[in-house]
């Protein structure tokens, strides 16, 4: 007797699956080209030149920085350098030169009501990062800037120096209800122009500079300075009331200089002056008026 055979159950195609997950595929793909080629085109046929001129524009229209830049290029995928880039602003003691700059967005920002901007700045033979937002609020910090800053417009004395290291939080321009905190420390510090004021020697080293201040507005309080392994110990503390222009600020510092054994005998003859000596050799000076025009007491 037979038995009919059984038809054996074929298996359920996959060929529908399949076929969408390939052509999944190809949508993605084609989506990534898209967007690749969109990017490319941008970053070969960008117009630099238009933007660079906007750039420009809106900075010295809107803010009191004067802005002045001689090349600028796109950079992959989002952002811009720049080169050969001159700052100019009343609150600063003069023009700084920049050697390149690389400013690009910070993403998680941008879906934020202050979007902001992140920058690596090549300048005074050093490097600063920075991260500025719309508001004007900012961070930044400094490592290995070369100083040369005049001390007053009408004197001959300059201030020289590495500036090491820097932190500096804020909102620029200044804002009475912000606050701002800077931590700075200054190598090499070196006073030149001392002949000029009646000193044996035109130099005075004051090592390395430390210094703390915190303030809100223009109203700057210096929570503590001191330089160590100079001719010259300097602590220091007081406020600085900041002015435009910058040499109308107004200060009210009080000192303690310890001059060192190698101090400049004909400058401490001038200081003996001024202040009288305590038993340690130290002197306690005020130190008030204008930055233009500043008052020793």
């Amino acid at each position: 007797m037979k038995f009919p055979r059984r038809r054996r159950r074929q298996k359920p195609t996959t060929a529908g699956p399949r076929r969408g997950m390939r052509w999944g595929r190809t949508v993605v793909a084609a989506i990534g080209v898209g967007i690749l080629a969109f990017l490319l085109g941008c970053f070969f046929f960008f117009p630099t030149a238009a933007l660079k001129n906007r750039l420009v524009f809106e900075v010295n229209s809107n803010t009191p920085v004067q802005l002045k830049v001689d090349d600028l290029a796109l950079r992959f995928p989002l952002g811009f350098s720049a080169r050969g880039v001159t700052v100019a602003a009343p609150q600063l003691p003069q023009d700084f030169e920049i050697d390149r700059a690389a400013v690009s967005p910070v993403w998680l920002s941008l879906f934020g009501a202050n979007p902001g901007a992140a920058a690596d700045v090549a300048l005074l033979g050093g490097e600063v990062n920075a991260v500025v937002h719309r508001k004007g609020g900012f961070s930044a910090r400094g490592r290995d800037l070369k100083l040369a800053i005049p001390l007053s417009a009408t004197s001959k004395l300059h201030l020289s120096g590495v500036l090491r290291e820097a932190e500096v939080e804020g909102t620029f321009p200044l804002q009475a209800e912000t606050a701002s905190h800077a931590d700075l420390v200054v190598e090499n510090l070196v006073i030149t122009g001392m002949k000029a004021v009646g000193a044996g020697r035109d130099r005075l080293p004051l090592g390395t500079l430390t210094l703390t201040a915190s303030g809100n507005g223009n109203t700057f309080r210096l929570e503590s300075m001191q330089t160590k392994g100079g001719e010259l110990g300097i602590e220091g503390s007081g406020s600085l009331l900041l002015a435009n222009p910058v040499p109308r600020s107004r200060i009210n510092l009080s000192l303690v200089l310890r001059p060192a054994n190698n101090f400049d005998p004909a400058l401490k003859d001038l200081l003996g002056m001024v202040a009288k000596p305590a038993r340690d050799g130290s002197l306690r000076l005020r130190l008030t008026g204008s930055l233009a025009a500043p008052n020793l007491q």
